[in-house]
């Protein structure tokens, strides 16, 4: 398991740990589901679909047919800033 992977399952436990401290019901309901994989799936959707709503028709237009590659431009622009693309 990657270092990264360590520290995002510290920050989910650190965080279920209030949840669960202050409705531990709540958090048995949390450890019953199944479908996280899916949850977390349709956040990023509509986050990508949050970012997609700013822009003009015809942005849009050009991303819906390729003329526009918005996954290569978001790489891009991370490397950019300094990030690394994936």
């Amino acid at each position: 398991m990657s270092k990264r992977t360590q520290e995002i399952q510290s920050h989910i436990r650190d965080y279920l740990r209030g949840y669960g401290g202050q409705n531990l019901t709540a958090l048995e309901q949390l450890a019953n589901f199944a479908h996280w994989p899916e949850m977390a799936q349709r956040e990023i959707d509509q986050r990508a679909a949050h970012i997609v709503g700013v822009f003009s028709d015809s942005e849009l237009h050009a991303i819906a047919t390729g003329t526009v590659d918005m996954q290569a431009l978001a790489c891009e622009v991370m490397t950019e800033l300094g990030g690394k693309s994936s």
